[in-house]
């Protein structure tokens, strides 16, 4: 599950990428995702990258924006 919030007041991108306790090459392709993103900003905004990995039989927390969720 990808979440991203924009902050005009901090000029910042918040970049949330939950996985499960799995992941491997996702964190990677987080990482890509990610700056592809702030790429499509000025050079005054900066992005704060997070990722958690949480079990399988555990929910994600509720998020605002949902980018991406991958049902499994």
């Amino acid at each position: 599950m990808v979440s991203s919030v924009y902050r005009k007041t901090k000029k910042e991108i918040q970049w949330l990428c939950i996985f499960d306790q799995t992941a491997t090459d996702d964190i990677e392709f987080g990482r890509v995702a990610g700056t592809e993103i702030i790429s499509d900003f000025n050079s005054e905004y900066g992005i704060n990258e997070m990722f958690e990995k949480i079990d399988l039989d555990e929910k994600p927390r509720v998020l605002k924006n949902i980018i991406y969720s991958k049902p499994e």
